[in-house]
């Protein structure tokens, strides 16, 4: 199937069973994101359905895609989803999001964050030290009131250059610019 057919077979199924995605207009945000950026290494932290992820696979066919989700039923979808769009450059990682951050060595140069919101905070300094200098951390529903402490905290590390774009519930963009 080819991937924009599926992003919009995605939407459809997102939209009628409640999916938790980001949706088409910050999924387009995503993608200009990804492109502006090139990466050759982008971390997605929350998988669901595989929405972002064939997003990012879009944006920037030339990288390697880790994508990290607790649930197994989530990822099974994900993955089925993405291969029947024809996307090869994932990696599928169940488990705890902030466990694969602290245990990865791995350096990205995009870091994707829609995880449980409360967790944000938490992940935080962990995306910061495996994001490369340049790179990019995106973070969805960034106008959540769980998210405020995760923005002040951005706001405040010297190392980012931060912006909450009020996009529809919000994405929030760092950039890294130094170690």
């Amino acid at each position: 199937m080819e991937m924009e057919m599926m992003l919009r077979e995605l939407e459809r199924e997102g939209h009628k069973r409640a999916v938790p995605i980001c949706g088409p207009v910050k999924g387009m945000f995503l993608e200009i994101l990804a492109n502006i950026r090139e990466p050759k290494h982008i971390l997605e932290l929350g998988t669901a359905i595989g929405y972002s992820t064939l997003i990012l696979a879009i944006a920037a066919p030339q990288a390697r895609i880790i994508t990290v989700d607790s649930s197994r039923e989530w990822q099974e979808e994900a993955e089925d989803n993405l291969e029947r769009a024809g996307v090869k450059n994932v990696e599928f990682v169940k488990g705890d999001a902030i466990e694969y951050l602290k245990s990865s060595k791995e350096e990205f140069d995009f870091i994707f964050l829609d995880i449980q919101k409360s967790e944000y905070i938490k992940a935080l300094p962990h995306c910061i030290e495996r994001l490369s200098k340049g790179g990019v951390l995106a973070a969805d529903n960034a106008l959540w009131e769980e998210v405020e402490g995760y923005n002040k905290a951005c706001g405040k590390d010297g190392r980012l250059l931060h912006v909450v774009v009020p996009l529809e519930d919000g994405m929030a963009v760092s950039l890294k610019k130094w170690g």
